[in-house]
């Protein structure tokens, strides 16, 4: 008998996963636009706060240990303050980072705004024309222009809140027009 031969095993060129896009890959025509003033004011934001919670966490911590008996009479509080804090952060990160989009883009009939997670919601143009303002932040140190909360009702008739550039909100009154 002679050596052995190799085998071929014939494998599909597609894997399962490859056949259907994900279900975060926004459907859009044209290119997102990335919202940079948006997220510069929420990662701004969301390090100030970040800093505040960990200054105080410092200082109830040194409170803890300074205190008659030491941190060994007081570690369930130290361990209590610092779940508060844990649930505090992803807190502050839902309500800065995460209502800044990481970009958007207009398909035509509907919009498209890719989220911080990357999940993408869209929104009729209906829905996007009959937009709230609940918020305009200035143009200072937490971003270089002018920002805004802008409140969306999606397609489930709940309301999101999204923070984009104002120049953005221009945009989205339907598609670039030459003026």
């Amino acid at each position: 008998m002679t050596g052995a031969r190799p085998v071929r095993i014939a494998r599909s060129r597609s894997t399962p996963f490859e056949a259907s896009p994900p279900r975060t890959e926004p459907r859009t025509q044209g290119a997102l636009i990335p919202n940079h003033a948006g997220t510069l004011r929420a990662r701004r934001t969301f390090v100030l706060f970040a800093a505040v919670l960990v200054g105080m966490y410092v200082l109830f911590t040194v409170l803890f240990v300074f205190a008659p008996g030491g941190l060994s009479a007081a570690e369930a509080p130290l361990g209590v303050l610092a779940l508060i804090a844990v649930a505090f952060l992803a807190y502050v990160w839902t309500i800065t980072l995460g209502r800044a989009p990481r970009s958007y883009a207009f398909n035509g009939d509907h919009w498209v705004l890719v989220e911080r997670t990357g999940r993408s919601r869209e929104f009729s143009t209906a829905a996007v024309n009959s937009r709230v303002v609940a918020q305009r932040f200035p143009a200072g140190a937490l971003a270089p222009e002018p920002t805004e909360l802008l409140a969306l009702e999606d397609r489930r008739g709940r309301i999101r809140y999204y923070l984009l550039a104002r120049d953005a909100l221009r945009s989205m009154d339907g598609p670039a027009t030459a003026d």
